[in-house]
């Protein structure tokens, strides 16, 4: 999946590549929530929206599809 961060005026075109599905952006734009593979596991992944400083926040047996950022974005439901 390709995530791609433009600005409204076309500038600082970016694009970034990870494995994951059913990304969700932060409100701030600062991070993106997205469910992947972890240890052989379904798992929801966080990561900055440079694509840097990607972890596992959850690791079960089940997708959790709905996952998404709480308003404040400092918590995910």
């Amino acid at each position: 999946m390709k995530i791609v961060k433009i600005k409204l005026d076309g500038s600082n075109f970016i694009k970034y590549d990870f494995g994951g599905q059913y990304p969700k952006i932060s409100n701030d734009g600062a991070h993106i929530l997205f469910l992947a593979m972890g240890n052989d596991k379904p798992s929801i992944w966080i990561s900055n929206s440079d694509g840097s400083n990607t972890y596992i926040v959850t690791s079960n047996y089940t997708w959790d599809y709905f996952v998404q950022f709480f308003p404040s974005s400092e918590k995910i439901l």
